[in-house]
């Protein structure tokens, strides 16, 4: 087993505002979010239907780009699904 020595957090979310366009409107899901996320944290998204949850997951799994900020893993910038997933 190979072990990766990590400098910085895990997960990185910095400054992140997602919007999506429905049929009906425009939604902002996420408006300046930011956290960290270290090795040996756990890590709860938290909150009513409809507070950009969801959105905010997808966003960390470049299946939707946020609007402006941006999310890195393990120091690389998420911009498209990983190949391997």
């Amino acid at each position: 087993m190979v072990t990766q020595q990590i400098d910085g957090p895990l997960l990185q979310v910095s400054n992140v505002d997602i919007e999506y366009r429905t049929r009906e409107r425009q939604v902002r899901a996420t408006h300046d979010v930011s956290f960290d996320v270290w090795p040996g944290d756990r890590f709860i998204l938290l909150g009513p239907s409809g507070c950009g949850k969801s959105s905010l997951l997808k966003a960390t799994g470049g299946f939707l780009a946020p609007r402006s900020g941006h999310i890195s893993l393990s120091g690389t910038p998420v911009s498209a699904p990983a190949r391997n997933a």
